[in-house]
């Protein structure tokens, strides 16, 4: 608790961390962007006023070579963690160097395996996972995902943000995504409530809606109520019977749940 590890995350995992320990982890890992990622710091008293410099904090690039083999093989043959990997994540593995063979794309996957299932390791069993990615490599780390934490995935989260850009002959990229798992079917989850759209609610002209849902896995009426005003006289002139309904809701007073795309100003990021 308050400890703030340094050096390979695969080794703190094994070293420090004892199973089942954790509620939850945020991993924001190298995106497999082949692009240099720099600081930018001023230099010593003496040097040149007003200069600026940079220096590498790290490659967002991988290459197979000599290290990836090696994880690759450890990861098959259940030496390089203290977790043993799933069948299934073994054999998507094979399938994976198969189809990649040799390439950054593979290298870049024989990090993240392992890494990935000892943070499974480490995990509470209520506890959950949330992996941000990019498009880059995100549809093969949730094959990754799906094999190391099985049928428990929850939620693709889009992180939606805007930001001027310059000319493209594409679409603007404009996400990123967050994969969340769980390690079992109870995890702890709080739900996030934010207000509903008060534009939606001005376009409810009769100012209810009502529909059968299944509450509690039985079909039962529902009113959901836009403008209560219009409600309470609807009740008054004996037009709308209110205990003819299982739930009542009112929009004008409820929260909703979040959604799964999350909309970030540039100046917020």
């Amino acid at each position: 608790m308050n400890t703030l590890y340094y050096g390979d995350n695969l080794d703190i995992l094994k070293q420090y961390i004892i199973d089942e320990s954790v509620d939850l982890i945020y991993l924001d890992p190298p995106f497999q962007s082949g692009r240099n990622y720099n600081i930018i710091f001023r230099p010593e008293q003496g040097g040149v006023k007003g200069a600026t410099s940079q220096i590498t904090t790290f490659e967002d690039t991988w290459n197979w070579g000599e290290e990836a083999e090696k994880e690759y093989t450890g990861l098959i043959t259940g030496t390089l963690t203290k977790e043993k990997p799933p069948q299934k994540l073994i054999d998507l593995m094979k399938a994976m160097m198969g189809y990649l063979d040799g390439c950054p794309l593979m290298a870049y996957l024989c990090m993240m395996a392992p890494r990935l299932l000892e943070m499974k390791r480490a995990l509470k069993p209520t506890g959950s996972i949330y992996l941000h990615c990019d498009p880059t490599a995100s549809h093969y780390l949730k094959l990754l995902m799906d094999a190391i934490m099985g049928n428990h995935f929850r939620n693709e989260i889009i992180w939606h943000y805007r930001r001027w850009s310059a000319l493209s002959f594409n679409f603007q990229r404009m996400h990123d995504v967050i994969l969340f798992y769980s390690k079992s079917d109870k995890p702890v989850f709080n739900l996030i409530q934010i207000p509903p759209n008060v534009g939606q609610l001005r376009k409810q002209e009769k100012g209810f809606d009502s529909n059968v849902v299944m509450i509690n896995g039985i079909k039962q009426p529902q009113l959901i109520i836009y403008d209560k005003n219009t409600v309470d006289r609807l009740v008054h002139d004996g037009e709308l019977n209110l205990s003819k309904y299982a739930r009542i809701i009112d929009k004008g007073k409820s929260m909703t749940a979040a959604s799964d795309v999350w909309e970030l100003n540039y100046k917020d990021r």
